[in-house]
């Protein structure tokens, strides 16, 4: 039981990583447009 959850931990960690980078790279390449523009 304990181990089953703790895959499930490091699953719901690895989505909320995943989700933060991509709004790292969003916001990273907001910004570029900004400054070309």
């Amino acid at each position: 039981m304990a181990a089953g959850s703790r895959k499930h931990n490091e699953a719901v960690s690895a989505k909320r990583k995943n989700k933060i980078t991509q709004y790292i790279s969003i916001s990273t390449s907001f910004v570029y447009l900004l400054k070309c523009s």
